[in-house]
């Protein structure tokens, strides 16, 4: 009987590890499938609105692609380079303006009309960082500044060279602003 009893209790133990041990194999594949925060950016998912995991790398990736001439499309731009900002101020502890992560909200399967205040909105950012003393030397956006002014929303050739201007100038504020010690 104590033979029978002992065996018995085996079983129960092993069963009950193994029941343990599937159920945790199960809360990792479902955590696996959530999107999950990664240093305060959401892990991107096909078709989803969130930060990519590196939003500079993304618009600079982007941006210097040319498909088209009527590349890069504004609405992607404007929210990719929105995010690159937001990513470049959260590193260097500075909040982001509400109007800038309303760009980053900008979803390309809307009709998002973009204007021309978008693009201050990205300057003023810019501006903002400058100021804020976190980054290495000054961020010149006197350049950008202008190509601003001669933003105009329509569909001409000349419109479209001066927003693929801008994107390229923002690119290049990107790649300079470097955190102080960093």
């Amino acid at each position: 009987m104590k033979e029978l009893f002992k065996f018995l209790t085996g079983v129960l133990l092993f069963v009950s590890i193994s029941s343990c041990n599937n159920n945790q194999q199960g809360n990792i594949e479902d955590d696996e499938d959530q999107d999950i925060r990664i240093e305060g950016h959401q892990k991107q998912t096909a078709g989803d609105d969130a930060y990519p995991e590196n939003a500079v790398g993304e618009y600079l990736d982007y941006i210097s692609q040319d498909r088209s001439a009527d590349y890069p499309d504004p609405e992607k731009a404007l929210k990719l380079l929105a995010a690159a900002i937001s990513e470049k101020n959260e590193v260097a502890g500075i909040s982001s303006g509400n109007e800038l992560q309303k760009l980053t909200n900008i979803n390309e399967t809307k009709d998002y009309n973009i204007n021309k205040s978008d693009f201050v909105t990205i300057l003023n950012s810019f501006e903002d960082s400058s100021n804020s003393g976190s980054f290495e030397g000054e961020i010149d956006t006197k350049e950008l500044e202008k190509t601003v002014k001669e933003i105009r929303i329509n569909n001409d050739e000349t419109s479209n060279d001066n927003i693929r201007i801008f994107f390229k100038q923002s690119g290049e504020l990107l790649q300079n602003m470097d955190v102080k010690g960093n």
